[in-house]
Parts: structure tokens; sequence; C-alpha cells
């Protein structure tokens, strides 16, 4: 139903989508789409988290100034969940070197590949 390629990136298949039937999930359709599609699926200190970065973008904020904005300590353990969950789910991106955050490219290319996430 789904497979993985070989930097560990996984997807559904076309038989994984069968097994939704007449109830298949329909792609988001344009950029706000996706963007509430992923709200509807984070926590909200997740969300307000991803809201910060995308409000921001194309522009990188440190994680100082996310937390901040976000009520949350940058140096915190729920700051560091939270931002962790972003991450995993390539919603965002981290400099290693300055620590600066930014909201993930594929969030606003609208495409075959992300629709398919």
């Amino acid at each position: 139903l789904v497979e993985e390629d070989v930097v560990g990136n996984v997807k559904i298949t076309e038989k994984g989508l069968d097994w939704f039937g007449s109830a298949r999930p329909e792609p988001p359709k344009t950029t706000a789409a996706l963007h509430d599609m992923w709200r509807g699926k984070l926590l909200a200190g997740e969300r307000k988290m991803f809201d910060i970065l995308i409000a921001n973008y194309p522009d990188a904020i440190s994680k100082e100034d996310l937390g901040e904005q976000s009520g949350y300590t940058f140096t915190g353990g729920t700051f560091g969940t939270y931002l962790s969950t972003l991450r995993t789910n390539e919603l965002a991106t981290v400099d290693k070197k300055t620590d600066m955050v930014r909201a993930a490219e594929a969030l606003f290319e609208m495409g075959p590949a992300l629709a398919q996430r």
C-alpha cells in the first residue's frame, strides 16, 4: 500500500489509493488548501509555529524569534518537539550553521509529487 524510496521517503501506491475505494482522498488543489490540510494534522503548538513560518516565507526566522512569537521557550523540550514534527514532515527546514528556520519551499510549489504526500 505504500513504498519507500532509497532515501527513506514514503508514499502511497496506486494500490494504496485504491484501498480507499470511492472515499479516495483528493489532493489539495491550491497552496492555501495544502496549508489548511497540514494545519488540520498538527497539534495547536505545531500549528502556531507552522503559521508563523508560513507568514514569514520566503524569509527565515531565528529559533529564538520563532519561540518568542509562538509562546514557547526556544531551548525548551516542547519547542524542540514541535519543531521536530515540522522538520520530520518536511514542513520546515533549519540551517544548522545559523539556526534559522524557514517554511519548506515545497509548501509553496503545488505539484503532483507534493499532492501525493
